[in-house]
């Protein structure tokens, strides 16, 4: 894949800020998140006190959404410039990316850090919010003596 590349390109593609290369905690961090929303009933705790852990899960949906967004930003504008040169009047298609030419990319990475610091706040106060149940079932409880 590097061969014949030199190496300020290698850089660049391993650095591009669309490869994806923060996604992999963002996913990680989600299946955390909802593997402790869903298990939470189990071990004991109450139902009803797992509002902070969904919301958190919402977040990390929101900040992947955002990523994948930005990452097809990426790939159009990436798309966009193979080819033969053409004069820059030629060549200028509009469209979101041409608009903000290198503020829309920040902006979404900043999006994307925001909404992970974000969720990782509402995680742990999800946690801070969970309450175990009264008691544990352990035994069928008494019927009226005949």
């Amino acid at each position: 894949m590097f061969r014949g590349q030199a190496m300020n390109e290698r850089l660049f593609y391993l650095q591009a800020p669309g490869l994806f290369q923060s996604e992999w905690s963002a996913v990680l961090f989600l299946l955390v998140i909802g593997t402790l929303y869903f298990l939470a009933p189990a071990i004991g705790y109450r139902v009803d006190k797992r509002g902070g852990l969904a919301v958190a899960l919402w977040v990390m949906v929101a900040k992947l959404a955002i990523g994948v967004f930005r990452q097809n930003l990426f790939d159009v504008e990436l798309l966009s410039s193979i080819g033969p040169p053409t004069p820059a009047f030629v060549r200028s298609h509009g469209g979101l990316y041409n608009v903000f030419e290198e503020q829309l990319p920040t902006l979404l990475m900043l999006a994307e850090t925001v909404a992970f610091l974000a969720a990782i706040i509402l995680f742990v106060y999800g946690l801070q919010r969970l309450v175990r149940r009264e008691s544990w079932p352990l035994e069928a409880p008494q019927g009226p003596e005949r």
